[in-house]
This record gives C-alpha cells, structure tokens and sequence, in this order.
C-alpha cells in the first residue's frame, strides 16, 4: 500500500523522485512478480522515513489522524484511502512534480503531457487500491463529527507543514463527506 510520505514529499519544495516513490514502486513490484523479498517493505518503509524527515506531510495525513484519533482507523489505512481524493482536489498544482513520479515509476512518458501524467499516477494509486482491496470510505464516520475532525486537521497541518495548497478547516470537511459512505451523507 502506498504511504502518503512518499508522494507527498514529491509535492512539497525540497525533493527528490527517486525517494519518493519508493513505496509505489515496492508496490508495483508486489503486484507484478510471483515473489517479493522481505526486505521490500524494509526498504519502502526506510525511504518513506527518509521522506518524513525531508519534507514533513501534509493534508492526507492529518486527516488520517484525525480518523484514527476519533474512530482507531489504521493510520495506513486512512492514507491510502484518502490519497488519490487529496492529490486530484490540489490539481494542476502539483502537475509536475506528479509527472516526475509517473516517469521515474515507469507510469507515464516523458513526452506525455503534465496533466495526462499526473492523472496516471494517481489512477495507479487508484488501482493499487482496488489490487490491495482497499475501499473509499470508512463507515464509521458521524456527520455530526466533521466540524471537529477538520480542526484538528486544520490544527495539524497548519502552518506546520508546507503543502501545495493552502485549506482551512472548512475546506477540509469535504474529505470526511467524501469519506462517508453514501447512505449516511
């Protein structure tokens, strides 16, 4: 499962794509060899420790902790499923450095389009998470509980840590909308 610290480090200033995702291309290789050595996830999970000290993290995480706080949903979890929500909402904005993930993973081409790597990319997050059967939204969440989880998300990730686009915790509540299984929104 992808770790939102690797990709994430990649749409924040002081980067490097070959570090960035080393998660997803654990990731690929899980998913398309018979065999993945025990030391992969060893590796992943030192690279992504490499990009937590690099650049911090941003929404994707705070919003994780936020659900792991108030309803002990898995941290990884909660990342992966809100990821490719959170990477599509900042757009154009993180395009680039988006298209220099999909490259250096052997998604996209480098005669493709910004865009058209970036909506790659994260449609093969996507596709990890339906491989790893990874769902969209967590039952557990009361709409009740969304003005207070947005705080503490906002409370988290602002100003500590340097994300491509700027919300408040208004404009965090739609990711625990999105979270929410359609029957109870």
């Amino acid at each position: 499962m992808p770790r939102s610290p690797d990709v994430l480090e990649v749409c924040t200033p002081a980067t490097r794509p070959t570090r960035a995702v080393a998660t997803l291309e654990v990731c690929t290789l899980a998913i398309s060899s018979d065999f993945m050595t025990a030391a992969e996830p060893v590796k992943a999970s030192f690279f992504a420790g490499c990009a937590f000290t690099k650049s911090y993290v941003g929404y994707v995480h705070a919003v994780a902790h936020s659900l792991g706080g108030k309803y002990n949903i898995p941290h990884g979890l909660a990342n992966a499923t809100i990821l490719p929500m959170v990477l599509e909402d900042y757009g154009s904005t993180i395009y680039k450095k988006l298209y220099q993930l999909a490259v250096y993973a052997g998604i996209a081409d480098e005669s493709d389009d910004h865009a058209v790597a970036a909506d790659k990319f994260i449609s093969a997050i996507k596709d990890m998470k339906e491989y790893f059967q990874i769902g969209d939204t967590f039952s557990e969440i009361q709409k009740e509980d969304i003005p207070e989880l947005s705080r503490y998300a906002d409370k988290e990730a602002n100003p500590l840590y340097p994300v491509p686009v700027l919300m408040n915790a208004k404009e965090l509540e739609k990711y625990y909308y999105m979270l929410m299984p359609e029957e109870e929104k």
